[in-house]
């Protein structure tokens, strides 16, 4: 499914180039992302994420008038969210003291959450006055989700979720 996002995205623009004028673009900011840590453990909702996107203008044939404005731009983009991370949740392991018996005793822990997508829009210009516009985007993210649990500076496993939004 990433391919062919990434083949319609690269094939709209390589349409559209010989028409348009090209922009490129990026920018980095602060996140805050919603999650729910384990109780008891020392949890960081924010960071710093960034975006780069680049997109071309369409001819005037090829926009799309709906009254009011028109779509008359494509525009790719990739973004990467800021982390929720997490120390210190308790957790034990088990282990065989020096006369074989089994103990458990407390073990630091981190978890780790981390987002990205890749996004593919139209851009619709809506005309307010002399030289002043309103921009919208509408489109589809490709949004991949990474979360990442160690105990005691090991890995202990590490799970991948996207979807299409």
């Amino acid at each position: 499914m990433f391919k062919k996002i990434v083949a319609i995205a690269l094939l709209s623009g390589v349409t559209v180039a010989a028409y348009s004028q090209g922009y490129v673009g990026a920018l980095r900011s602060f996140t805050r992302v919603a999650f729910d840590c384990p109780d008891l453990a020392d949890c960081k909702h924010s960071g710093q994420g960034w975006k780069i996107y680049g997109g071309n203008r369409l001819s005037p044939s090829s926009a799309i008038d709906f009254g009011v404005g028109k779509i008359d731009s494509v525009e790719v983009s990739y973004l990467r969210f800021g982390g929720v991370t997490s120390q210190g949740a308790p957790t034990t392991v088990g282990y065989l003291d020096d006369f074989g018996q089994a103990q458990t005793r407390p073990a630091g822990t981190s978890f780790k959450v981390e987002a990205d997508a890749i996004v593919f829009a139209g851009v619709a210009r809506f005309s307010l006055v002399d030289q002043l516009s309103a921009s919208a985007k509408l489109g589809l993210a490709y949004v991949s989700s990474t979360e990442k649990a160690q105990r005691e500076g090991a890995s202990s496993g590490s799970e991948t979720e996207t979807k299409v939004k």
